[in-house]
């Protein structure tokens, strides 16, 4: 039997089985294996079929995906258009209750399915071997990253509460290529092959065990065996290989309060930018996981134009800051360290809000600056440029100009192509300087026994059953 440890190093908060939890990184590395998708974000770093065999994009408003035979959950559930039809709408349904539905809220009859004014649901329809679903506007980007998130897989009606209310946080009823052996919450989770699951690699492991313990020394690392970090670690065993992945997420000082307060006005926005860029190329946190960037995405390979803005007065009153000041092992203490001594080079004053951390004050456009870390992948995409500007699950990005959403919206109607796309939102997010980008940080893995031909470094969540062992 062969088994890969996969040890989680970064521990906040106890993981459960919670499908609700499942968008965090460390919950969805366990349960994004429970789940059969229609499509999955593969570890070749693309959207790939899952419990579909195919997909195709019939008009501006119609997507079809033929659906595979054979798929079933652990205790026997049936798994067809059919049944997914009514996993899909159980899910639309909770995560309307949880605040928002990106991309499903544009499904035909939608608010009459979340008012349960029908019982006849248009926006989807099946027939033996499809599942369709049907907007009410064009939609070109969205439904195969939707329908790669893990609410969004086949849900086993089991698992939930009549009120679809996750029933027990300890259990999962497994729709995937895995299931749970055995669970002890914050400390190791088991998971065991599916033997009825169709399409595992070669040589992928029997037996998931994930932890939290890191190795002490050589001697400690057992076979098959990945460390996932927020951060490079120093003291990792040398018979570990580092295995850095794409930066996913973008450290960025955000403006706000754009319509009424100091930064309505664009030149003192770009003031603050170059002074940003001064501290920068003396100032930053080396003990940091920070790749220094002035871009949005690390794929970015183009020249910051020098900026040359105009004298500007300092602020009447001083400008507020989302938060408390971050400590040093907080991923945002870089961006706040160059923030401050960007502010002491313009003599600008400044306050800290001093707000408890809370979702709410997250995506509140209304304070002057905020810190924070999106997850942004690896290059412009529509649909996650959509749901970290304008989705009520993101973290409401500013777009000061209304630039973004109005290519999103030409993107949409297949007026912009993707390059176009590409170059006009770089140089939106430069020109309306908004959004100041201090750089990026990603994952680390350190391996051993794995085949490094069975991953990319552009992967997102790891797809054990796709994982080769050595």
């Amino acid at each position: 039997m062969k088994t890969l440890r996969y040890i989680l190093a970064s521990n906040k908060t106890p993981i459960t089985l919670d499908l609700y939890e499942a968008e965090r990184y460390e919950p969805a590395v366990v349960v994004q294996q429970l789940i059969g998708n229609l499509v999955y974000y593969s570890n070749n770093g693309r959207y790939e079929p899952r419990i579909s065999e195919s997909w195709r994009r019939v008009s501006s408003t119609q997507w079809d995906f033929k659906i595979k035979t054979g798929f079933t959950c652990e205790n026997g559930e049936v798994i067809n258009p059919l049944s997914l039809k009514n996993s899909l709408i159980r899910s639309i349904k909770a995560a309307a209750k949880n605040g928002g539905v990106p991309v499903f809220n544009k499904l035909k009859g939608f608010n009459d399915l979340i008012s349960n004014k029908t019982s006849d649901f248009q926006g989807i329809t099946t027939n033996d071997s499809t599942i369709s679903f049907h907007f009410s506007e064009p939609t070109r980007s969205g439904p195969l990253q939707i329908l790669s998130f893990a609410p969004f897989g086949y849900i086993c009606e089991e698992n939930l509460n009549p009120d679809l209310s996750w029933k027990d946080k300890s259990k999962f009823i497994s729709s995937g290529a895995y299931k749970v052996e055995k669970i002890e919450i914050g400390k190791e989770y088991v998971l065991a092959k599916r033997k009825e699951w169709p399409g595992f690699a070669p040589s992928s492991p029997d037996k998931i065990i994930i932890s939290h313990i890191l190795p002490n020394n050589e001697n400690e690392v057992l076979a098959n065996t990945i460390i996932d970090s927020p951060k490079e670690e120093n003291s990792i065993p040398t018979n570990l290989a580092h295995y850095p992945l794409v930066p996913e997420y973008l450290s960025a000082i955000l403006l706000g309060n754009i319509k009424n307060g100091f930064f309505s006005h664009l030149e003192n926005r770009q003031a603050l930018d170059q002074a940003i860029q001064e501290v920068k190329k003396k100032n930053i946190n080396k003990k940091s996981n920070l790749v220094t960037s002035s871009f949005f995405y690390p794929s970015q390979q183009r020249t910051k134009p020098l900026i040359s803005p105009k004298k500007v007065n300092a602020p009447i009153k001083p400008i507020v800051i989302e938060g408390k000041e971050p400590d040093l092992n907080n991923t945002k203490h870089a961006a706040f360290e160059i923030l401050v001594a960007a502010f002491e080079l313009l003599q600008w004053k400044y306050k800290l809000n001093n707000n408890e951390n809370s979702w709410k004050d997250a995506i509140d456009p209304n304070y002057d600056i905020r810190i924070r870390n999106p997850s942004i992948g690896s290059g412009v995409e529509a649909w996650g440029i959509d749901v970290i500007f304008f989705s009520p699950i993101g973290i409401n990005l500013p777009d000061p100009s209304g630039r973004v959403k109005k290519m999103l919206v030409e993107y949409e109607h297949d007026k912009l192509t993707d390059q176009e796309l590409t170059d006009q939102f770089n140089t939106v997010v430069e020109e309306d300087a908004a959004i100041l980008p201090i750089g990026h940080f990603g994952v680390q893995w350190y391996i051993k026994g794995i085949n490094a031909k069975s991953i990319s470094p552009l992967i997102s969540i790891i797809r054990f059953d796709q994982v080769e062992l050595e």
